[in-house]
């Protein structure tokens, strides 16, 4: 299993999106999008788990939103949950739960539910939420996506306060990396795909390579963060 992609822009560390696909080992695989004070750039790192654990992917302590993802077997993501305030979403390949009572099918397309500033739109495939309070707003989308042997979820964070970029406030997997600062040395030789980015105070081994339509850095997680 694996987050597949995230993207993200801001001082420090902020995420824009967080994609998840359910597929491979048990962990999962992230792409953020750093700012080193200059430029943008993709790191990538995996993040593993155990089976049925449950982690917070992110918070914000303003909004009272909170998104989990828990590992499940058969190499699949068993469910999200995405808690705001009174209101708790399930949300499995299979259907999506209002508090564990209102059950339903993604193929039922058309849904919207307004609560105390929280949105939660079904249209399709796509589930798109809005969450608003204290000054503070924040958008996401889940997608269901159905391929021969195996249907599978992918999330996404897209603004928060209107801004591509996560402040101190979040908290959760994402706010535990965006604690930390980030500086990037290129590989020296064209040809080679190895790397050095320097987070905090130390410098770590990176690879830069293609993943899939975009460079990435890719590092060690336990460089700069303990795994569950």
């Amino acid at each position: 299993m694996s987050l597949r992609c995230a993207t993200a822009a801001a001082v420090g560390l902020s995420i824009i999106s967080l994609c998840v696909i359910v597929r491979g080992a048990e962990y999962f695989d992230i792409t953020q999008t750093v700012f080193d004070g200059d430029t943008d750039h993709k790191i990538c790192y995996h993040y593993h788990g155990k089976l049925g654990q449950r982690i917070m992917i992110a918070s914000d302590k303003e909004l009272g939103f909170k998104v989990y993802a828990k590992y499940g077997s058969s190499k699949t993501i068993s469910e999200m949950q995405i808690c705001y305030t009174n209101t708790n979403i399930t949300i499995t390949p299979d259907s999506i739960a209002k508090n564990n009572l209102t059950n339903i099918k993604w193929l039922d397309r058309e849904l919207k539910t307004d609560i105390n500033g929280f949105t939660f739109t079904l249209n399709g495939q796509t589930i798109h939420i809005n969450v608003e309070g204290k000054g503070r707003s924040l958008k996401m989308r889940v997608v269901r996506i159905a391929e021969s042997d195996l249907s599978y979820l992918n999330f996404y964070f897209d603004l928060l306060n209107g801004k591509e970029s996560v402040d101190e406030k979040i908290g959760g997997l994402l706010g535990l990396v965006s604690e930390h600062k980030f500086k990037f040395y290129p590989p020296v030789q064209m040809k080679t795909q190895r790397a050095a980015v320097q987070i905090d105070n130390v410098v770590v081994k990176a690879e830069f390579k293609r993943k899939r339509d975009y460079m990435c850095w890719f590092i060690d997680v336990l460089d700069f963060i303990n795994e569950p």
